[in-house]
């Protein structure tokens, strides 16, 4: 795989970068693109999760599902999402109203069709 700034998700415009699993796995366009799509996966999830955990309002079920998501999110140096995922974590632990954590998750659940679009952007690169 060519490895320019574009293709290995670390150029200024992108959210993720893929430098972690280049560096550790190699650039083998299969292994990355499998990455890609089980990373698309655990963030749907993730997504109907926090949502269903926002809705019941169960802090436990949503700090359980935040700290599943993490090492993916730092496995695709995801900084601004970490960053979101933390203050919302802490929220939870500060007890913070109720209409301060769905802020946070709203915020989260934002940001998540932006990543899926920018992954599935590198899935059809990698299959070309």
């Amino acid at each position: 795989m060519q490895q320019d700034n574009r293709d290995n998700g670390s150029n200024r415009d992108s959210m993720i970068s893929l430098s972690f699993i280049i560096r550790e796995l190699g650039d083998d366009p299969n292994v990355i693109q499998e990455m890609l799509i089980t990373f698309r996966e655990v963030l749907i999830e993730f997504d109907l999760t926090i949502s269903k955990g926002n809705e019941q309002t169960d802090s436990h079920y949503l700090k359980t599902a935040l700290h599943k998501i993490k090492p993916s999110v730092r496995m695709f140096n995801l900084s601004e999402l970490l960053k979101k995922i933390d203050d919302l974590d802490e929220k939870l632990k500060n007890e913070a109203e109720p209409i301060y954590i769905q802020s946070k998750v709203s915020d989260i659940r934002r940001m998540i069709p932006l990543i899926i679009t920018e992954i599935d952007h590198y899935v059809l690169k990698l299959r070309q």
